[in-house]
Parts: C-alpha cells; structure tokens; sequence
C-alpha cells in the first residue's frame, strides 16, 4: 500500500474522507508544504506557536492577519505524515525550531532536533 493509500485510511478512520484529504492536499499545496513519493506522504506548513493550538491546527481560514503577518514562524506543524519520520522532515524546505502535530486527539509541541 502506497503512503498516499495509508494516508487515505488515516483519514476514513477519523470519519474524514476523500473530499477532506483533497481540500487539505490543495490548501497545503497553496499555502504549506506537501510531500508525496510511494513511501512518503506529508502535509505540513510553517506556524507561529503563538497563536495558539486552536489556530495553528485550523486550516478552514487560510487568511493571516497583519499582527499574524509580523510575527516569526517557528514551527512546521504536520497536519498528517506516513513515513519515516526522519525521512520525511529532511525534506521540509528550510528548518524551523519546532515541530507540532495532532497524535490521539492530543496537541503535541517538540523541539524540531528531537525528530533529526
């Protein structure tokens, strides 16, 4: 099974479907980062902790305001990865100091060197 195939069963099992994984794929494609091989697949775009983790895990509005337009973006948040992690963040296109992801319902925040 591809990584994309993985990702699709990701996403059945959260009750999401193809409809979701699509309009994620377009939205990062636009405005983040996506990474697709046979044996990986990553969406992922540069955040600022700051806002928060109602904000930062929300990609409904892809609209930044100007206060959020001035601050620095430290942390690549992975909205959904297959694949060796290791793998997968040496591809992220310029590195940033932390890494944030949705593991089991829970917001997780770690320093991106813990991953490399």
């Amino acid at each position: 099974m591809s990584a994309f195939e993985q990702a699709c069963k990701l996403y059945d099992g959260r009750g999401f479907g193809a409809w979701d994984i699509t309009q994620d794929m377009l939205w990062h494609a636009m405005h983040g980062y996506m990474l697709v091989t046979p044996c990986e697949f990553v969406l992922a775009r540069p955040v600022a902790l700051v806002w928060g983790e109602e904000r930062i895990t929300d990609v409904s509005d892809n609209r930044l305001s100007e206060n959020e337009l001035t601050l620095s973006l430290d942390c690549w948040h992975i909205t959904v990865a297959v694949g060796d992690m290791r793998e997968l963040l040496s591809h992220l296109p310029y590195p940033l100091p932390f890494i944030s992801f949705d593991r089991r319902n829970k917001f997780r925040v770690y320093p991106l060197s813990r991953f490399l």
